[in-house]
C-alpha cells in the first residue's frame, strides 16, 4: 500500500479531518494488515526528530530578501506585495513538515497499539492524548503564512491524485480512470481546474467538487460542498447544474459564486454576470437570479430569499482579498481559520460581535492581517494551548 497515501489519510484522521469513503476503505485496509508488516512500514520512515530538525533550519534561511531583490529587478510588484508574496512562498512548505512529523510518528505508535485500535462508526481511533503529545511544534504567530494552491483527487475506486498547481480535466483523466472524480481542497488551500467542457472553477479552502470525467451531452452536472466561483463555458444544448445541500443551480453560461460550507444555515448563491435559476432539489418552483443580487437558501426549510449585495465583497477571496461589509468577527474568524489554517477561541463574547467594514489582502501572513483587526476593532490575538484566543484589548 503507497505509503506516501497513508501518511496523508492518518494525518486527515487525527487532526479531525473529515474522511472521503474511498479513504476511510484504504485506512481500515491498512490497519487490518499483518502487524508485522507494519514495523517493517514504520523502519523504513523517517525519524520524525529529523523532520523537526529540519524545520527548525529552513526557518533560519531568508529567502524573502533574494526573492525582493529579483522581483524588484524586473519591476513587477511594488515593495509591500512582494514582502507578501514573498513571505508566502517561504511558508509554503511548512505545513507539509508539521504534517510529516505527526503522521510519522504516528505511524509508529499505531504499529506498537494495532491490537488496542478500536474503530467506531465514524471511523476515529482513540488516540487524541498521543497526538497532543506528538505535535512538538508549538503554534506561532510569526510563522503563520497564507494558504496555497493544492487539492486532492479522490477516483471511484479510492485511487488519489495530489495536485499543487492549476490543472485541466484532460490531465486528471490522464491519471484517472472512467467514472466520477471528487477533488478536495484543505483548509490552508486554495484551488482552480478547469472541466472538460471549458468551465473554470475557483476553490475555496476546505472545499469539495464532484464531477465526471465526462460529461453527459445533455447535462454538466457537479456537486459542490464548501465555496467556490464558477465561470461556466456556454452551452444551450447542456445546461451546467450545481447542486448543494438540497439547492439545486442551472446556468447555461455565466459567472457566479457558491457558498456552501456544512455549518452555515444558508447556501448563498451570487451572480456576477449572466443569468442563473435555482428550485429545491426535492422540486418546488423556480427562482431566478439577475447580476448584483444573492440568493440564500435555508437548507432546512428549502426556500430563497433575494437580497441586492456587493459583488466584489463576495468575490473578493477569489481576487486576493478578504473584504467585510459589516461582518462580526465570529464570521471574519471562520473565513481566516480555513485559509491560515489554525484553531481559535473568543475569550469573550463581546469580541466575538465586534462589526467590521473593510478589507485584507489574502496572501499577506497571518502576522499582518489580525494588525489591521488589532488596531482597527481593539483586540487582542495570543497563542494559547497551541489555538488563537482573542480578546478585546482592556
Amino acid at each position: 500500500m503507497n505509503t506516501e497515501r497513508i501518511i496523508d489519510i492518518l494525518y486527515k484522521q487525527l487532526t479531525g479531518s473529515r474522511l472521503s469513503a474511498g479513504e476511510q476503505a484504504l485506512l481500515d485496509a491498512w490497519i487490518a494488515e499483518n502487524p508485522e508488516k507494519r514495523r517493517e512500514m514504520v523502519e523504513s520512515l523517517s525519524d520524525p526528530r529529523r523532520i523537526v530538525e529540519d524545520y527548525r533550519m529552513r526557518c533560519m534561511i531568508d529567502t524573502s530578501r533574494p526573492m525582493d531583490e529579483m522581483m524588484h529587478r524586473l519591476g513587477i510588484q511594488g515593495e509591500a506585495e512582494i514582502d507578501s508574496r514573498a513571505s508566502s512562498q517561504h511558508k509554503k512548505w511548512i505545513p507539509y513538515l508539521l504534517k510529516a512529523s505527526i503522521a510519522v510518528a504516528c505511524i509508529a505508535v499505531i504499529a506498537g497499539i494495532f491490537f488496542l485500535y478500536r474503530g467506531n462508526r465514524s471511523g476515529q481511533p482513540e488516540l487524541t492524548a498521543t497526538v497532543a503529545t506528538l505535535q512538538k511544534i508549538p503554534l506561532r504567530i510569526e510563522n503563520m503564512g497564507p494558504g496555497s494552491s493544492r487539492a486532492v483527487v479522490t477516483t471511484e475506486k479510492g485511487e488519489t491524485i495530489h495536485l499543487s498547481d492549476p490543472v485541466s480535466a484532460s490531465q486528471i483523466a490522464e491519471k484517472a480512470a472512467e467514472g466520477p472524480l471528487q477533488i478536495d481542497v484543505p483548509r490552508g488551500g486554495e484551488f482552480v481546474v478547469t472541466l472538460e467542457d471549458s468551465t473554470r472553477v475557483w476553490l475555496n479552502s476546505e472545499s469539495r467538487l464532484v464531477y465526471p470525467t465526462r460529461f453527459a451531452s445533455d447535462c454538466r452536472r457537479v456537486e459542490l460542498e464548501g465555496e467556490a466561483y464558477f465561470e461556466v463555458s456556454r452551452n444551450p444544448d447542456a445546461p451546467f447544474i450545481v447542486e448543494s445541500f438540497g439547492q439545486r443551480v442551472k446556468v447555461y453560461g455565466t459567472e457566479f459564486n457558491i457558498r456552501a460550507y456544512p455549518e452555515d444555515a444558508m447556501v448563498y448563491t451570487t451572480l456576477s454576470s449572466g443569468s442563473i435559476s435555482l428550485t429545491p432539489t426535492t422540486g418546488g418552483g423556480e427562482v431566478f437570479i439577475s447580476p448584483g443580487k444573492q440568493a440564500m437558501f435555508d437548507k432546512e426549510t428549502a426556500k430563497a430569499a433575494i437580497r441586492n449585495v456587493d459583488i466584489e465583497r463576495v468575490t473578493g477571496w477569489r481576487h486576493g482579498r478578504f473584504v467585510f461589509e459589516e461582518q462580526s468577527l465570529r464570521q471574519i474568524m471562520r473565513d481566516l481559520s480555513r485559509w491560515y489554517d489554525f484553531q481559535y477561541e473568543f475569550a469573550d463574547e463581546d469580541a466575538a460581535e465586534t462589526i467590521f467594514m473593510g478589507s485584507i489582502p489574502r496572501y499577506s501572513n497571518f502576522k499582518t492581517a489580525i494588525a489591521i483587526l488589532e488596531k482597527s476593532g481593539g483586540l487582542s490575538f495570543r497563542v494559547k494551548d497551541n489555538q488563537i484566543v482573542i480578546s478585546s484589548q482592556p
